[in-house]
Order: C-alpha cells, then sequence, then structure tokens
C-alpha cells in the first residue's frame, strides 16, 4: 500500500509540473528537455521510497515484491516515452491513477482522492457536518422537512412553564430532552396515603 500511495505522489507530481494543457496555461515543465529531466527525478524519488520501505531480506538484501512495478507504468517506460508530447504523458498519468485506484481498497481511495483535491476534501468535509446538521434541522424544523419532530411535543419553558415554547439551540434541546426522559424514567413517589409506610405482608 505505501508502495502505491508514492507512486500516486509520482503521478501527481508529473501532472502538476506538466500542466492541464488548457488554452492560456502554461505548466512548468514547458519544454521536452524539462519534461525529461523532470520525469526522471519523480521516477527515481518513487523508485528511491519504495527501496526504502520494509521487505523482508533475502541474504541481508530487501526483497522488493515484484509486483510493486506492475501497477500502471513502469519506471523504464517512463524514461523512455516521446518527451515532446505532453499531452500522452497527461494521458497515461490517468490511466495510471485509474489502476492504482481500482487496486486500493475503497477507503483509501477516497482517503488518496481528498488528498489530491481540494475540492474533494471541502465535500466530505461538508458531508460529515450535514449529517449532524439535516438531523438538528429535523428536530427543529429549520431545514427542507415540512414538519418539525419538535411540534409533537408539548414543552414548557424550564423556569416559567408556560406551555407553547420550544427550544431554538441544541443546549436548550439537550437540556429538556435530558429533563424530559429523567422524569419519565424515575422511580415514581410513593403515596401520602395512611398505608404508604406500612410494612407489606401477605395480606396486603
Amino acid at each position: 500500500m505505501a508502495s502505491l500511495k508514492a507512486q500516486m505522489s509520482m503521478l501527481h507530481r508529473i501532472q502538476t509540473n506538466i500542466g492541464t494543457g488548457k488554452l492560456g496555461t502554461k505548466g512548468k515543465w514547458n519544454t521536452p528537455e524539462k519534461r525529461e529531466a523532470g520525469i526522471i527525478q519523480a521516477t527515481t524519488t518513487w523508485e528511491n521510497h519504495v527501496k526504502a520501505l520494509r521487505w523482508p531480506k533475502s541474504r541481508g538484501q530487501p526483497s522488493i515484491d515484484p509486483k510493486v512495478w506492475t501497477f500502471g507504468t513502469s519506471v523504464g517506460d517512463w524514461r523512455s516515452l516521446d518527451f515532446a508530447h505532453p499531452q500522452s504523458i497527461r494521458q497515461r498519468c490517468i490511466v495510471d491513477l485509474r489502476i492504482i485506484k481500482r487496486a486500493s481498497p475503497g477507503r483509501k481511495r477516497t482517503e488518496w482522492s481528498i488528498r489530491a483535491s481540494g475540492t474533494r476534501a471541502k465535500i466530505e468535509a461538508a458531508r460529515k457536518q450535514g449529517k449532524w446538521q439535516l438531523a438538528f434541522n429535523s428536530i427543529l424544523g429549520t431545514g427542507d422537512m415540512n414538519s418539525s419532530a419538535m411540534e409533537d411535543i408539548q414543552y414548557n419553558h424550564p423556569i416559567t412553564g408556560d406551555p407553547g415554547w420550544y427550544p431554538s439551540t441544541a443546549a436548550e434541546l439537550h437540556s429538556v430532552l435530558q429533563n424530559y426522559f429523567r422524569t419519565a424514567f424515575s422511580s415514581p413517589a410513593p403515596s401520602a396515603g395512611p398505608d404508604a409506610f406500612s410494612p407489606l405482608t401477605w395480606a396486603s
């Protein structure tokens, strides 16, 4: 998994420096010579990172699983590209990224996508926040729900006892519901009748 992460980092580095190719934009590697030098440096970093990982040792040397080089384009193929055509390099990056994502567990695919895209990170954060906000809004009736769950409960003001009052904040709602359930599930007080404190017998 760490080797795939290193490979993905290398691909994003190439994509960033090659540029999007859109009209009016210009990548940092804007000549064949710069693209060749940049890709050699990027693939060398990837290669060294993989070699530095913890691998089983054979005769004192790390035995790297050859499978790590089979996900997409190999180091040798990257270094023998036609560097005069940046569009083909962009396309190769896209294809390799798809291969890596398919080979990764589902949660890792989401994490890497979030790291690669600021927009995706914002969407993921908003999704988590929205889960709580939707639940709270549905209780308060302030969201897109047609009715509020609060309307089905007759609240009284916690201080004055006046009916028709509704909590307006999460803290007020928590306090009111906590008091409601504490009262509902508390043990009933003994009656004040003459037999309230008389001992229990088989006859009673």
